[in-house]
């Protein structure tokens, strides 16, 4: 099934999305957990195509994996997004199996809802980290180099 997401508003591609999320939980609930994935990555190929359409990004494919890549190799995206990008491009294994604390599914649906919450492009946690804890001394290379990243993107004080 192809679905044209460019020419539809957001609202009803939002229904589309939210209709193969569905397609993928009724996929795995009959135990084709293959098909739950295509599903899911397909869904989250879907929402990268708005997210791309709203912030005026060409896009170059139409494939859903690839534009997860897309979206994961890009240098304003952050770090959650990448990472679910990650997990999202998983490969299986020889038994056509990824390793069991992957979820594509929730995946998806969490990359689709920080994909939903942006406005013009930034992304922002509904509930953002209050704190971070570094362990570390102050004569160790590795200590120095993450907190001065930390200092420079103002997250460690």
């Amino acid at each position: 099934m192809w679905v044209k997401i460019s020419q539809m508003t957001p609202e009803h591609s939002y229904l589309q999305i939210e209709a193969e999320l569905e397609r993928a939980e009724q996929f795995r609930r009959g135990g084709f957990e293959g098909r739950a994935r295509v599903c899911a990555r397909r869904a989250a190929g879907w929402a990268i195509a708005l997210y791309f359409a709203r912030i005026r990004f060409d896009i170059l494919s139409k494939s859903n994996y690839d534009l997860i890549q897309m979206l994961s190799r890009r240098e304003e995206t952050q770090v959650p997004v990448k990472y679910l990008c990650g997990r999202l491009l998983m490969k299986v294994d020889e038994d056509f199996k990824l390793p069991n604390e992957i979820d594509l599914i929730k995946d998806a649906r969490d990359l689709i809802g920080l994909l939903k919450n942006t406005d013009n492009g930034e992304f922002y946690m509904e509930e953002p980290q209050k704190e971070i804890l570094l362990y570390g001394t102050s004569w160790c290379y590795d200590t120095r180099r993450s907190r001065a990243l930390l200092d420079k993107n103002n997250i460690y004080k």
